[in-house]
């Protein structure tokens, strides 16, 4: 292109200064360039930007404070060290479609900082520090902004009045309630809920449910697995009609006759395994459990209290295995009388008892 730049690459249209320790951005550019990549640098300070009036793409991540910046398409900011969006920093971004500010500190968001953002369609916030949802409501305000994504956050209640957004990612966050303001987000087509419940309860505040009809792909296993479920409600299964894919795994349901709605709800179930529901695996490990444990006191109970008992016992009964098992050998001598006597009187026996006993 007729263009070099001292510390970066130029592949056609695009310049890439990844990971070159850069502390300010070059300024060397030829004004064709659209696409800036500076990802894993030091830049405190970003300027140099004059003359790019094509640019539609800026990676920035990794690097350390925010200053000023140029309209763009698309901006990527994470990975950075920002703790505050403060009021007019995005000033001037009217073009600006895609945001990405995920995995930095932030904190707060001023009121005024996205003001300017009129054709913002992606927003990522997730792996911040946000404590309340009430400085996205700007975000939520945008009219035309179809993505949002604050997961990772640290986030309690969630309430919208959005009516373009079309995927909602408000995973990882410990949510005690979630709230949908009546006839709002018709065009919603993916809601993430993932690890959200904490300690077993969120409060499902959705008065107009009508907004899940429109739904043509839900992704429950992201939606509410490992969330402690023990139940699903009808009403709200029933106001999926165009739901293609659910996968409800490591949730507690309870299998009981109020969940029988659930095997006929759809036809076009797959995998439906309801094995579990009629096998009493609880029980099964109860009964086992009890088993071994009364068997093991029992056992030392014995052994404790009657061992030389038991030890004769079990002599005796070698004894009578011993005498079953002669008894079926053909022997010339048959005997059926057992003497005992003591030392003193065998010259007695010897002499007087055996000789009439063999007589």
């Amino acid at each position: 292109r007729g263009y070099s730049l001292k510390h970066c690459t130029p592949v056609k249209n695009k310049v890439l200064c990844k990971n070159r320790n850069l502390q300010t951005i070059p300024e060397d550019f030829h004004p064709i360039v659209r696409s800036l990549d500076i990802f894993c640098n030091n830049i405190s300070v970003i300027k140099g930007f004059k003359g790019l009036k094509f640019l539609k793409f800026g990676t920035m991540s990794s690097n350390t404070e925010l200053s000023t910046i140029l309209p763009l398409q698309q901006l990527d900011l994470s990975y950075n060290k920002l703790i505050t969006i403060s009021d007019h920093i995005f000033q001037g971004l009217a073009n600006l479609s895609v945001l990405h500010l995920e995995n930095n500190l932030i904190i707060t968001i001023d009121s005024l900082s996205l003001q300017s953002l009129s054709s913002l369609l992606v927003v990522n916030l997730g792996s911040n520090k946000i404590h309340n949802l009430k400085d996205v409501q700007p975000l939520l305000r945008l009219t035309k902004l179809q993505e949002l994504y604050i997961s990772r956050n640290k986030c309690t209640s969630f309430e919208s009045t959005s009516k373009r957004l079309m995927v909602l990612d408000v995973s990882w966050n410990p949510l005690e309630r979630f709230s949908i303001t009546a006839d709002v987000l018709p065009n919603l087509k993916n809601l993430d809920l993932s690890y959200c419940v904490q300690n077993g309860i969120m409060e499902w505040d959705v008065a107009d449910r009508s907004f899940l009809s429109h739904m043509s792909e839900v992704f429950i296993d992201n939606m509410v697995r490992n969330n402690e479920l023990t139940a699903i409600n009808e009403s709200v299964m029933r106001s999926l009609p165009s739901l293609s894919y659910m996968d409800l795994n490591n949730n507690l349901f309870n299998c009981d006759c109020s969940h029988a709605w659930f095997i006929q709800w759809d036809p076009k179930l797959l995998d439906l395994d309801t094995h579990s529901c009629s096998v009493y695996i609880g029980f099964f490990y109860f009964i086992s459990t009890t088993s071994l444990v009364l068997l093991t006191l029992l056992g030392s109970s014995l052994y404790h209290l009657l061992t030389w008992q038991v030890v004769y016992a079990y002599h005796l009964f070698l004894a009578y295995l011993y005498d079953t098992k002669q008894r079926n050998r053909h022997t010339a001598n048959q005997y059926d009388a057992l003497v005992s006597y003591n030392t003193h009187n065998e010259p007695w026996v010897m002499r007087e008892l055996q000789p009439e006993l063999e007589a």
